[in-house]
């Protein structure tokens, strides 16, 4: 059988030797009926190819670099999409993967990354405003959205990041 993968890119304007790529990727299939991982992941990278697809063809917008937009197949039979599209392909001046496969799911904000990106991560909880007097970060219903560091997961291994993170060093 095959395992399609399907690929959108939106050329960034920097030049070849200077461009970063951005990736943002979520697989398909699930063992179950997977409204939270993967579909929840699924609608939001439908929404950013729309909003960003319309941006590049409406108003003419470039981003600085190249966005990659990734749809992974056989995730749940072992990573196989994402693996063999990262071992083929030069990702070699790569910035970011984002894996969204479980993008909503329950009432908290809970966030898993590596552990360089945990300050990185703080700082944007910290500039996002909910009201005039409430960040994201202090913001609560009947607690904080974010503890404190030790609630932000460390990356391990088992959905489509690692290929990303554990072999390509992204």
């Amino acid at each position: 059988r095959s395992i399609p993968n399907v690929v959108g890119v939106i050329p960034g304007i920097l030049p070849p030797h200077q461009d970063m790529p951005v990736l943002l990727g979520n697989h398909r299939d699930a063992w179950v009926f997977g409204a939270a991982d993967p579909n929840s992941g699924t609608a939001a990278l439908l929404e950013v190819a729309n909003a960003l697809g319309s941006l590049y063809q409406d108003f003419g917008w470039k981003p600085l670099r190249t966005i990659y937009l990734l749809s992974w197949s056989g995730e749940e039979y072992g990573l196989l999409g994402s693996t063999g599209w990262g071992e083929l392909n030069d990702l070699s001046r790569a910035l970011v993967y984002l894996n969204v496969d479980t993008i909503v799911s329950g009432d908290k904000l809970t966030v898993q990354a590596s552990p360089s990106l945990v300050s990185a991560w703080q700082g944007v909880l910290e500039k996002v405003n909910i009201t005039s007097e409430h960040h994201l970060y202090d913001i609560n219903s009947n607690r904080k959205w974010v503890e404190d560091d030790e609630d932000i997961g460390i990356l391990g291994s088992g959905s489509d990041y690692t290929v990303f993170l554990d072999h390509l060093g992204i």
